[in-house]
């Protein structure tokens, strides 16, 4: 699987190159949901998200969800740790079996997006992950109170059941 693969990659160009996929991925974002925005309003640029979180998170996760052995919150943990390699700094700061919270202090997403003044958008990064953690395991809840995106010196995350 590609994402076990990116996981063991540990050279500072591999994750330059994740890094920069990250940016041209949210560059081509902003450039089609401002156009969206810019003919159809707000309305439009609300369909381009819904239709984003639908296709791009929920789907794929409760593919997920359903194609694991495990669905629970220790498995869910590590697919998001796998997904954030390259992207992101973080610690797990509780790692019990039914609860992970984990104190994220880099994001490239917020990085990128503050460095676009399209923060707007890139909240929905952040705002996809109740949406992948109900897909996957509409058991497992999801908290958070802080984060990069907002400015915050750090996003907290707490999947627990």
């Amino acid at each position: 699987m590609y994402l076990k693969k990116m996981v063991k990659m540990d050279k500072s160009e591999d994750i330059k190159k994740i890094q920069e996929q990250a940016d041209s991925h949210a560059r081509s974002l902003v450039a089609i949901v401002r156009a969206v925005e810019r003919k159809y309003g707000e309305e439009g640029k609300n369909a381009v998200k819904e239709a984003w979180l639908e296709e791009v998170y929920y789907r794929p996760w409760k593919k997920i969800g359903e194609s694991v052995k495990k669905n629970d919150v220790q498995t869910l943990a590590k697919l998001i740790e796998e997904g954030c390699f390259g992207t992101h700094e973080w610690e797990r700061v509780v790692d019990e079996p039914n609860r992970v919270a984990y104190k994220f202090t880099k994001c490239r997403w917020a990085e990128i997006f503050k460095e676009l003044g399209a923060t707007d958008i890139g909240k929905w990064f952040c705002d996809s992950d109740p949406v992948y953690v109900k897909a996957f395991n509409p058991n497992i809840k999801f908290k958070r109170t802080k984060t990069l995106m907002d400015g915050c010196e750090y996003c907290d995350h707490v999947f627990y059941i």
